[in-house]
């Protein structure tokens, strides 16, 4: 169940497409800051263990943060997306996805860009958007 809704949250970020409910394609201030890499970091907290990220828009890799770390520490500033955790009430679903920056010095804690904040809705025996999401700028 969660591993589908982060999924499709994530999918759609990166492809453009409309979510089921939604009124527009999903975007947040400094994505492009995440999209400029070859393939798109994500961090392993807080994911579903059911998460598939094959056969996205884009190439995803999951990793940890210190992984990311040791890779910023070498090659500079890498940029990744984060899912807080999810957040469960009743039929509905609440996902919080942010970008955000592992900078080159390792003595600087990673930085926060933007993200959104998304309430899926169970409809059947699929997810819509339950609200218009709510994007922030850190």
């Amino acid at each position: 169940m969660l591993g589908e809704i982060q999924r499709r949250l994530l999918d759609a970020l990166l492809s453009g497409e409309i979510l089921p409910g939604a009124s527009g394609p999903l975007w947040f201030p400094d994505l492009s800051f995440v999209l400029r890499h070859p393939a798109v970091a994500l961090l392993s907290d807080n994911l579903a263990e059911d998460l598939s990220v094959e056969q996205l828009a884009r190439p995803v890799r999951i990793v940890s943060l210190d992984t990311l770390q040791r890779e910023a520490h070498l090659a500079g500033d890498i940029a990744y997306l984060r899912f807080h955790p999810a957040e469960t009430e009743g039929d509905m679903t609440r996902l919080t996805l942010e970008a955000r920056i592992v900078p080159r010095d390792p003595a600087l804690h990673p930085l926060g860009l933007g993200g959104l904040q998304i309430r899926f809705r169970r409809v059947g025996d699929h997810w819509a958007v339950a609200e218009e999401p709510i994007y922030f700028a850190i």
